[in-house]
């Protein structure tokens, strides 16, 4: 099993995926809800390069609902960077429909 740190890009199918979240501070519960939802994030990529999309579904359901219910401890603390959060999750999850094309070369070149 490769180590990864959950607080850096990571590679995924030839192309950099940002974490999701960082801690707010210093506070081990803050950096572990942080922690908990980046290696979601990460598996959600990793699903979606596999082409699995009941995996994808469940694994954007998970991060939606953490992202929602946990924002004091991760840095999505406005309205507008949860919905930039959400929107990225919703992105991984709609590359699984068919005719899905990515316009935003952000991710590919982010790292």
């Amino acid at each position: 099993m490769k180590q990864i740190s959950v607080f850096e890009p990571q590679q995924i199918g030839g192309k950099w995926v940002d974490p999701l979240c960082l801690p707010v501070g210093g506070d081990i519960i803050c950096s572990s809800i942080a922690a908990a939802l980046n290696l979601v994030w990460f598996s959600l990529n990793i699903a979606a390069e596999r082409k699995d999309a009941d995996e994808v579904g469940r694994l954007a359901l998970m991060c939606k609902a953490m992202l929602t219910v946990e924002q004091s401890g991760i840095s999505i603390g406005s309205d507008e960077d949860l919905k930039e959060a959400l929107d990225r999750v919703s992105d991984v999850e709609n590359s699984q429909a068919d005719d899905y094309t990515n316009t935003d070369d952000d991710d590919e070149d982010a790292g």
